[in-house]
């Protein structure tokens, strides 16, 4: 081989460094836990450290006959409480010199993924609540529901008397690892 010549070390002036014109944002696990909890609480949240939600009772039928005497139904009603005690945020700062020099927007790319940050501590804390569920609840959490834990979930909805034909109805379940 030759000696001398121009090499890559001594043309590396030559040879510039190239940024691609986006960036790679990591990989994001799809939510969706959230986006199936109500939120009509939210604009009594003007004050305060609980929501109470009262729950009213169904009421039952009974036969009358002649001139016998109606029996009034009695309820002693109960509520849900929502504690009012999760406080989370996501904080950056870009440099004002960083800012002006970067080729990215960075403040977008940050804020995107600042909020799914928020987004998904929401998903995770909603989810840890189904590991208190008691009753009919059916399978594992964060493992794929199996054909079996679908069959029984449904058998214990028409066992309960669910009208599972209704699109409106507000009873459902899901699987978090399937999202």
């Amino acid at each position: 081989m030759a000696a001398g010549g121009i090499t890559t070390t001594t043309a590396a002036i030559f040879r510039p460094t190239v940024w691609a014109g986006e960036s790679l944002r990591a990989l994001q696990a799809k939510l969706g836990i959230a986006d199936r909890v109500t939120r009509k609480y939210e604009n009594n949240l003007t004050h305060g450290q609980t929501i109470v939600v009262p729950l009213v009772s169904n009421m039952t039928t009974a036969s009358k006959t002649g001139n016998a005497t109606v029996a009034f139904e009695v309820f002693t009603e109960t509520s849900v409480n929502i504690l009012i005690d999760q406080w989370e945020y996501v904080a950056f700062r870009i440099d004002d010199m960083v800012n002006v020099q970067s080729a990215f927007d960075l403040r977008s790319e940050y804020s995107f993924t600042g909020g799914y940050a928020m987004k998904r501590k929401i998903d995770v804390d909603l989810a840890s609540i189904f590991d208190g569920f008691t009753g009919n609840a059916v399978g594992t959490l964060a493992t794929p529901l199996t054909d079996a834990d679908r069959l029984l979930a449904l058998q214990n909805l028409l066992d309960d008397d669910v009208d599972c034909d209704n699109p409106d109805n507000l009873t459902w379940f899901l699987s978090p690892k399937e999202f």
